[in-house]
């Protein structure tokens, strides 16, 4: 045989074994192919891999739900480390005062309660409902989170926290509208 019978031989063996690996095993060909740095093989693995139609929920729904998920997730992380900044504070509030322990100072408190306005502001504005409401759906009937925010704000009204707009303002830009925005354009 010559050498281009035995090429179209290949060929015609190919076009037979690739469409039928498994997804692992083509898997396994790429890997080994690509650290080989066999670009041909690579493509023909690439180009004989079963191509499907698959069905699915609409996109648009489908990005707003994770997107809110993941947008009550840097709410609530962000929300837990708050919540410890002023235990700490309120710690220090029992020490004695000839420790001079130093505090939290007023533009602290101000920042975390622009993070909680620009989070309501969000969930009222954009998304149009209730903040409490988003935390519950994500959250199930587990209150410890509200109640969470309910003892900062008390916190925050005790210490007679000034809201810091530009905080406010960050929060609810930077964070809960861009990460809205980009999600639902991606």
């Amino acid at each position: 045989m010559s050498i281009k019978s035995n090429m179209n031989s290949l060929k015609k063996m190919n076009a037979i074994a690739y469409p039928k690996l498994s997804p692992h095993e083509r898997f396994k060909q790429f890997i080994i192919a690509y650290a080989e740095n066999d670009e041909g093989q690579c493509k023909k693995l690439v180009n004989s891999c079963p191509r499907f139609t698959y069905l699915g929920s609409d996109r648009a729904y489908t990005e707003r739900v994770q997107a809110s998920s993941d947008i009550i997730s840097i709410f609530l992380l962000q929300l837990i480390e708050y919540d410890k900044v002023i235990a700490v504070d309120k710690l220090l509030g029992l020490v004695d005062d000839k420790q001079k322990v130093t505090r939290l100072e007023k533009p602290k408190l101000g920042e975390i309660y622009g993070f909680l306005l620009a989070f309501e502001e969000f969930c009222k504005e954009t998304i149009g409902m209730d903040s409490r409401i988003m935390i519950q759906a994500w959250n199930g009937y587990d209150d410890r989170y509200i109640q969470t925010i309910i003892k900062i704000k008390e916190y925050l009204i005790i210490n007679q926290a000034v809201l810091d707009e530009e905080a406010k303002k960050q929060w609810l830009e930077k964070v809960f509208n861009c990460t809205w925005e980009r999600r639902l354009k991606g």
